[in-house]
């Protein structure tokens, strides 16, 4: 499981490739992560490497990485939340 993490790593596909080669046989990889935004600020502030991702961003991601995305859902934000929505999505 990745939560919150992607958007902090330079590259995403390789984090995918060893996260695919740990998993065990049959098993599932969930990201949980922002969806793609325009909040520039947060790779000065927050150390964002990337701006969030989108459904394509990940299906390509994990194309790339020799998996496949069978799930992608955007979650809901609290009526509060000020930053980025979240999304969930579900490889294999």
């Amino acid at each position: 499981m990745f939560c919150l993490v992607l958007h902090h790593v330079e590259n995403v596909e390789t984090a995918l490739r060893e996260a695919a080669r740990i998993t065990k046989t049959g098993g599932r990889i969930l990201i949980i992560d922002m969806q793609e935004h325009l909040h520039d600020e947060y790779k000065h502030t927050m150390g964002h490497v990337h701006l969030g991702f989108s459904k394509n961003d990940i299906e390509s991601l994990a194309k790339a990485a020799g998996l496949t995305l069978l799930k992608y859902h955007n979650l809901q934000p609290d009526t509060g939340a000020s930053g980025p929505s979240l999304f969930a999505a579900l490889i294999k």
